[in-house]
């Protein structure tokens, strides 16, 4: 009987395991961070006209800057496990900008 448990849970194939357990770490770091993006931004929401541009101008920076992640990720070989780190680098970076433009 196959445990319930880690990457097992998820698939069966012998070839996708070696990959999940590879990006475990950045995909929970990742998964911790993005409580606090979608906190922040939902404090910005509710806030006035500036806080509004302020999170759209962030935004398109930070969506370039992944752009640029990913495509540097693939251009050096770094495959899903940098396709994972350029997503954990978005979320610091969509967590950090809102709670200093809050915090200004």
């Amino acid at each position: 009987l196959r445990s319930a448990r880690g990457p097992g849970l998820f698939t069966s194939d012998a070839a996708v395991l070696p990959l999940i357990v590879n990006v475990a770490v950045p995909a929970a770091v990742a998964l911790a961070l993005s409580g606090v993006m979608e906190i922040s931004e939902g404090v910005l929401l509710i806030g006035s006209k500036a806080d509004n541009v302020f999170l759209l101008k962030s935004m398109g920076i930070t969506i370039l800057l992944l752009n640029a992640l990913l495509h540097l990720s693939g251009r050096l070989g770094w495959g899903l496990l940098g396709v994972w780190w350029s997503l954990t680098a978005f979320y610091v970076l969509r967590g950090v900008q809102p709670v200093a433009h809050i915090v200004m």
